[in-house]
């Protein structure tokens, strides 16, 4: 569960820098055009982030809601839901060498950690001179054709996971007449499909394989198949005498 939300994570976080970090085409043409959505618009992400809010400090609360499905489940993974604790309430597993959680204490942390960013942000770091600049572009101008592509999205992912995904990295140099100045590079990367390489293709290998040999039954002749039949229920008697 902690990797795969993880992994949601950074691939967001990815998605995010993929669309916004690149510059806009036609910016002359839309950018008197481009105005702040409506209310209406940002009204469900704000309830979404607040539902989100709410459920992840504040769930012990929530929880007496969902009736006693939630409470069939809980014990299964060894926690005890104190709901009517008189002092807090606490998500608490029944061995003690596991830790408690306090939504209380979870609740003051964010708090004090949003004021101290604040403070951070508005009184300390304004005294410091901050030059804000273009990012680097290895020397080159960026312009609008310059977009993130597929491989810079799945570059990091797939350098973390070389040992499952095994990517072969292929680059092809022309050069012009002399073959001294270099004329176009291609670079590509092909991931090596794990579970397809090693799991569905032997299967289906194997499947392809015993069809085959099925196959040397099935002739296409009546009196072979009555022949099989004979068999059969020759074999059925034959179990069932014995």
């Amino acid at each position: 569960l902690a990797l795969s939300s993880a992994l949601a994570l950074t691939g967001g976080v990815r998605l995010f820098f993929s669309v916004f970090l690149a510059k806009r085409r036609n910016a002359d043409k839309f950018k008197h055009e481009a105005k702040e959505v409506p209310l209406s618009m940002r009204l469900p992400m704000m309830a979404l982030a607040v539902l989100c809010f709410a459920f992840g400090i504040f769930s012990p609360h929530f929880i007496g809601y969902l009736g006693g499905a939630l409470n069939s489940i809980m014990p299964v993974y060894g926690l005890n839901i104190n709901l009517f604790s008189p002092n807090a309430l606490y998500i608490v597993p029944v061995s003690s060498q596991l830790s408690s959680i306090s939504p209380q204490a979870a609740f003051t942390m964010l708090i004090l950690f949003i004021l101290g960013t604040i403070v951070i942000f508005n009184y300390i770091l304004p005294r410091r001179k901050v030059k804000v600049y273009e990012t680097w572009s290895c020397g080159a101008d960026i312009n609008s054709i310059m977009q993130y592509t597929p491989a810079s999205y799945t570059q990091p992912l797939m350098l973390v996971f070389k040992n499952i995904y095994l990517p072969q990295t292929e680059v092809r140099t022309q050069h012009n007449e002399d073959r001294l100045i270099i004329k176009k590079v291609d670079y590509s990367q092909t991931a090596t499909m794990f579970f397809e390489k090693w799991l569905y293709r032997p299967f289906i290998k194997l499947l392809i394989r015993a069809a085959k040999r099925l196959k040397r039954v099935q002739l296409g002749h009546v009196h072979v198949y009555l022949l099989y039949i004979f068999v059969t229920l020759l074999l059925a008697l034959i179990s069932v005498r014995l």
